[in-house]
């Protein structure tokens, strides 16, 4: 047997002052990080309870608004359906539908798929696009996807199978994002992390909200995401 000699990081030292705990793997007794908050039973089912609520209250409270924006955009693009379904990773990196009020020509999606967002200027955009991004009322339609169980309110934002599968070894820690579910608005996107942004630093900003969730950091992202409102694509 080789002798080993073990040494701890400085800069990981606080983490096993925070988290350590007692656990066993088989008969063995070991010394590990303590899990995830967010990933507790009692912190899943809380989450999932606001959730439920939320998702139920918005649907009701966005009816009116998606009857509007859905002759607007018939209006200017009698063509296409009013509402646009995407594939997304979500938790345990399984895909899911996900669903918006259409804000693009109908036939965008056939040259959207290198783009990991869409530009400003882009010629494939509605008119009414403007105004739904600026009051984000194009992702209404994911209260759905919340009920569902695909989404929660607040998480990393889901982005779409070819650009995890591209953006996986090129970014550090870009897949542990999806321990958790995808959210309709992200500590990212309240602090101006949305649409064509650094991607190395939203990964930061969604690492860091897993790392440290909170019901309160949930209330904390839920009320920016109301005031902190920002153009984005």
């Amino acid at each position: 047997m080789a002798y080993v000699e073990w040494k701890v990081l400085p800069a990981a030292f606080p983490i096993f002052l925070s988290g350590l705990r007692l656990q066993t793997v088989g008969s063995v007794p070991v010394i590990g990080v303590d899990d995830l908050a967010i990933s507790r039973l009692l912190s899943r089912t809380a989450k999932r309870f606001i959730d439920l609520v939320g998702a139920t209250i918005g649907l009701i409270v966005s009816v009116p608004f998606v009857g509007a924006l859905a002759l607007l955009i018939k209006r200017e693009s009698p063509g296409g359906p009013i509402f646009f379904r995407q594939t997304r990773i979500g938790a345990n990196h399984r895909p899911f539908t996900l669903y918006k009020l259409r804000s693009m020509k109908p036939d965008a999606s056939m040259s959207d798929a290198n783009q990991q967002s869409t530009v400003a200027g882009d010629p494939r955009l509605l008119r009414i696009r403007a105004l739904m991004r600026r009051w984000n009322l194009d992702e209404l339609p994911q209260y759905w996807n919340v009920l569902r169980g695909d989404m929660s309110l607040v998480g990393p934002r889901p982005e779409r199978p070819h650009h995890v599968k591209r953006l996986s070894p090129e970014i550090p820690h870009y897949l542990p994002r999806h321990v958790v579910k995808p959210g309709m608005t992200g500590w990212a996107q309240v602090n101006e992390l949305r649409g064509d942004t650094d991607l190395v630093a939203r990964i930061r900003y969604d690492i860091y909200y897993i790392e440290n969730w909170s019901p309160w950091l949930d209330l904390q992202i839920r009320c920016l995401t109301f005031t902190r409102w920002k153009t984005g694509v």
